[in-house]
């Protein structure tokens, strides 16, 4: 599954945040809920976004 949002750059790296933590802890699972951001220009320039 995928999430496709805009934003600015001067808020990409809060909105990330923002978004993993909604993800990942929205319920307790028994296995991790690993979330994976990645942004660009287009989807061949996706870069992951890290911490």
């Amino acid at each position: 599954d995928e999430l496709v949002l805009e934003t600015t750059s001067e808020e990409l790296k809060r909105l990330a945040k923002l978004v993993v933590t909604a993800m990942e802890e929205v319920v307790q699972l028994n296995v991790p809920l690993v979330v994976d951001v990645k942004t660009g220009s287009n989807w061949y320039n996706m870069e992951s976004i890290k911490d």
